[in-house]
């Protein structure tokens, strides 16, 4: 695998919805850890990463409809962090005491890195749409439409705003 990264210039507008992206991003972390946490609480068991994205869309239609603003890919990608993470913590618990399992995280205004995966995401008339919004960037690379990009990682890193291109 290997990975580009290149530069989007949002307008204030732009920068809003990113936010509010990542908020997003954010309550469904938490949503999910929580989720977790009670079924282990109550059966001592996790749910797969299969159950998790699957009581994903009972939870957008329900009680989290501003999910739908988010790409679903994203979303189910955030179940397969969460399910990878409990994973980790129960193999790194049987070597190690004071392994912690994952922890529902701050929604505040910091941004969080939000995958978009196999979807979400396309090039057209020289401007990057993520999330069905039109970005300018900058990049070194000459044909970025032949490139066989697999997911997009948007990030907020030393006051610049990030596009790695996982191919």
């Amino acid at each position: 695998m290997k990975t580009y990264q290149l530069r989007i210039f949002p307008n204030q507008e732009q920068v809003n919805h990113l936010m509010n992206l990542s908020s997003i991003r954010m309550d469904v972390w938490n949503t999910l850890i929580e989720i977790q946490q009670n079924k282990y609480q109550t059966e001592k068991k996790i749910y797969s990463r299969f159950d998790l994205i699957n009581l994903l869309p009972n939870l957008k239609n329900t009680s989290k409809p501003e999910w739908n603003q988010l790409n679903s890919k994203a979303i189910q990608t955030i179940a397969t962090e969460i399910y990878q993470s409990y994973s980790s913590f129960f193999k790194l618990i049987k070597k190690d005491n004071t392994a912690r399992p994952p922890k529902k995280k701050d929604i505040n205004n910091i941004f969080h890195t939000i995958v978009f995966n196999q979807s979400g995401w396309s090039f057209k008339n020289n401007l990057l749409y993520i999330n069905k919004i039109p970005f300018q960037y900058s990049t070194h690379l000459e044909n970025i439409k032949d490139l066989n990009i697999k997911e997009i990682r948007v990030k907020f890193k030393n006051n610049k705003w990030l596009v790695d291109l996982v191919c």
